[in-house]
């Protein structure tokens, strides 16, 4: 073989090799764009799927509904209210805890006031708004219209609620259900 042979050889491989490297560039560049669009739309339906649940626990709240509330939570879950210490982990329970939060005060609904979300986080920030006509232990009825400021943070699993975790401060609720 003579060397100018072997030098156009040479050079067809640089071109081939060249071409194949850009080939493989523009597939590369090609298949990441396609993976964000299609986590940027699975990031999408999940604030989404999110935003749903925080309207749902809110309604759950706002119609009293322990059924429905239960029915937000995955299976193995816990629900913990921060301020008194209470950690409920069972669908009985959290559904005695909705029933007995709300028979204090018939017309009791929660209003969500911002609502963030981002991956399986999920953050609530929510007024509680009610009369207490009928009381609760040690709390007694006084016919007090009371707000209650508070904030759920929540971590979602399969579009179920997992942990939630509710801050509100006792006293404040206290002195707005005239109970100080």
């Amino acid at each position: 073989m003579n060397s100018c042979a072997f030098d156009v050889c040479l050079t067809c491989y640089c071109v081939l090799a060249c071409y194949f490297v850009t080939y493989l560039f523009i597939s590369l560049s090609q298949f990441l764009c396609v993976s964000q669009k299609i986590l940027n739309q699975k990031l999408t339906d999940m604030k989404k799927d999110n935003d749903e649940l925080a309207k749902s626990f809110c309604e759950s709240w706002s119609t009293h509904d322990g059924e429905k509330m239960v029915s937000l939570f995955a299976n193995n879950f816990t629900y913990e209210e921060v301020c008194s210490g209470r950690i409920f982990s069972d669908r009985d329970g959290l559904i005695g805890y909705v029933k007995a939060t709300c028979s204090g005060a018939p017309d009791l609904i929660m209003n969500a006031t911002t609502i963030v979300s981002q991956g399986n986080q999920l953050v609530i920030e929510w007024i509680f708004k009610g009369t207490n006509t009928i009381g609760w232990p040690n709390i007694p009825a006084n016919n007090g219209v009371f707000e209650l400021k508070g904030i759920s943070v929540m971590e979602i699993e399969d579009g179920k609620i997992k942990h939630n975790r509710e801050y509100w401060d006792w006293q404040t609720f206290v002195r707005a259900v005239g109970a100080n």
